[in-house]
């Protein structure tokens, strides 16, 4: 299995892998997530760590994961609660992790302090994917969600909807358009604001890499045991559910043919090299340019 690509030497640290079921690693205190007190929760204005979307912080750990949808942030995680000694508390709580993201750890005292905090030693671990591949991730899932709606609303007089279908390249043109520290995040670029300060010491690549190998390559060099992934059968579960399944369709010019939410969420939808042609590569590296710029070592 492939490691994170490594850029300084981080310091070494305590093994945490408390997870559901994982008898095979030893225990560790988890943390308090108690709810900060409202007046204490970052706001939007704050400092670079506080902006969605916000990256995953265990001081304890002296780790700080960012993460970025449409590019393994599920597993991303489900890892991260796991080595922080509370993935029971995240199994618990809902059937969908990031619920418990959303509702109990961003919100908690826990985080908000640590967010506030000095975070300078502190080891800074960024996966990412490749921005082709995820640029039509993000097309599927317009389609088979609602997420971009509220956008589309003021695109073109909103004659753009996935129910009545849109293309690849009129997605691509739309997205263009968006204002991207101000649009939901599954728009955004994968590039936070807060690696504009500190880069990341290590990155993982899920296109080139295989995201367990490199997690676990990860511990070994923080001096932690390794996760056990495969005693995560509910997380394979629930993943193999919601990917995409890929079906190369007859037909050119597939990235211009207007697909709708019944075809995304049916399964009569191209493969996503279909959809990445010439013309599509081309808008994706003038959308997503930051990631390009800011991670072309890894891509």
């Amino acid at each position: 299995a492939t490691a994170p690509r490594r850029l300084r030497r981080p310091p070494s640290e305590a093994t945490d892998l408390g997870a559901a079921g994982a008898a095979s690693h030893s225990p560790v205190d988890a943390p308090d997530l108690r709810p900060a007190p409202a007046l204490a929760r970052l706001r939007r204005g704050g400092p670079p760590i506080a902006v969605a979307p916000r990256p995953m912080i265990n001081p304890a750990r002296n780790l700080i994961v960012l993460w970025s949808p449409k590019s393994a942030c599920t597993t991303t995680y489900v890892w991260f609660s796991h080595v922080s000694g509370f993935l029971p508390q995240v199994r618990k709580y809902a059937n969908w992790p990031h619920k418990h993201r959303q509702e109990v750890y961003d919100r908690s005292a826990f985080y908000n302090e640590a967010a506030a905090g000095d975070l300078s030693g502190a080891r800074a671990l960024r996966i990412i994917r490749d921005p082709y591949s995820r640029a039509a991730s993000i097309y599927r899932h317009a389609l088979q969600t609602r997420f971009a709606e509220k956008a589309l609303a003021f695109y073109r007089g909103g004659e753009l909807s996935p129910e009545t279908g849109l293309s690849f390249q009129q997605f691509l043109d739309f997205a263009a358009t968006l204002d991207m520290a101000e649009v939901d995040i599954h728009f955004r670029p994968q590039f936070h604001p807060y690696e504009a300060a500190r880069k990341p010491d290590d990155v993982i690549n899920i296109s080139k890499q295989d995201l367990f190998g490199a997690l676990n390559g990860f511990e070994r060099s923080a001096g932690w045991a390794e996760t056990d992934f495969a005693q995560f059968g509910w997380l394979h579960g629930l993943e193999g559910k919601r990917k995409a399944k890929q079906n190369p369709l007859e037909g050119e010019a597939l990235d211009h043919v207007a697909f709708t939410r019944q075809n995304a969420q049916g399964g009569v939808f191209p493969s996503y090299a279909q959809l990445l042609t010439p013309e599509a590569r081309a808008k994706i590296e003038t959308i997503y340019k930051v990631d390009f710029d800011a991670y072309r070592d890894f891509l």
